[in-house]
């Protein structure tokens, strides 16, 4: 994700608004390939249970809201 970040960096407008989202997901891609590195997948997966955990109900719609979109996607014909 860090070498992805800087090729973004390398590869997209640096200026206007589109340099600013470009600069915005380059930063967001690095900050997320350090995260992976330091906590791995099993501090993931604690800080999602936490997250859950401090937040119940947000988590269960969150959860209801996808699995309405994803039946919605595979029940289309």
């Amino acid at each position: 994700m860090q070498s992805l970040a800087g090729t973004l960096r390398e590869n997209l407008p640096q200026s206007g608004v589109l340099g600013s989202a470009s600069s915005t997901l380059a930063s967001g891609l690095e900050n997320t390939g350090r995260y992976l590195q330091q906590e791995g997948i099993k501090g993931m997966a604690e800080d999602v249970t936490n997250m859950i955990r401090r937040n119940p109900l947000p988590a269960m719609l969150i959860g209801i809201s996808l699995g309405f979109i994803l039946a919605r996607a595979t029940t289309r014909s």
